[in-house]
């Protein structure tokens, strides 16, 4: 998977395109995490919609997993508040049932997932960034 990480003031925003392997998600979210930790920024726009691949439900509940372990060490890196994340994904590739969604927010991450991006920057407070 490649990832592109731009920001724009308090908009974090990473750009995710190839097959989705859990491995290389889980090192895409490590790059967010740095360029996290350096800018701060207040919210962050996961845009997903050029990730394709079948994602197996063990695959999705590990990465919300793993996605909010690493968000919640941003403290101890000086990042607070945590900021907000929104993943945009292809209507083929989200789970109806939001089951990495769940598991972020159940371990207390403040994520939403969706497939249309104005839907996602609306929830986030934010209309700065489209495609």
């Amino acid at each position: 998977m490649k990832t592109s990480i731009h920001v724009e003031g308090e908009l974090l925003k990473a750009e995710l395109a190839g097959t989705f392997a859990l491995a290389d998600a889980m090192d895409s979210f490590r790059q967010v995490v740095e360029s996290i930790a350096v800018h701060h920024p207040r919210i962050v726009l996961m845009d997903a919609r050029d990730v394709a691949g079948h994602i197996k439900p063990l695959e999705r509940f590990c990465y919300g997993e793993f996605v909010a372990k690493e968000t919640s060490s941003l403290p101890g890196r000086g990042v607070f508040p945590i900021p907000r994340f929104a993943y945009v994904l292809a209507p083929d590739v989200i789970d109806p049932q939001r089951m990495g969604e769940t598991a972020a927010v159940n371990r207390g991450m403040l994520v939403k997932a969706f497939t249309d991006l104005q839907e996602a920057l609306n929830w986030l407070g934010s209309s700065t960034l489209s495609r």
